[in-house]
């Protein structure tokens, strides 16, 4: 009698460890959505950023693309710039690392 007490005891444990692993998110799971809501932080920083950086008129659209040129920031640029423009330039702000080139800091005169 104790011998199977012991083994549906074991085979018990056994079971309901198989289904608690299966139930339970793993640690690569955990892992995976917090990836991911780092990515969507990130890109609602950015987001959020963009918006703020709008120009509200032509002269401060000015002013920023003036800006943007003179620290050599091409985020800055990109976030100013149309929708369609953006796009068919994304992989050229890529490729330079969001660096504009060139000797600019007379840009603005």
């Amino acid at each position: 009698m104790r011998k199977s007490l012991f083994t549906v005891t074991t085979a018990g444990v056994l079971f309901t460890g198989l289904v608690v692993g299966s139930v339970m998110p793993s640690y690569t799971w955990a892992n995976t959505s917090s990836f991911e809501k780092k990515e969507q932080d990130e890109h609602n920083r950015i987001k959020m950023l963009e918006n703020f950086v709008q120009p509200t008129s032509a002269d401060s659209a000015i002013d920023l693309f003036v800006k943007s040129y003179q620290h050599r920031n091409g985020a800055v640029l990109f976030s100013i710039l149309n929708p369609g423009t953006r796009e068919s330039s994304l992989q050229e702000f890529n490729q330079s690392n969001w660096v504009l080139g060139g000797s600019s800091p007379w840009i603005k005169s």
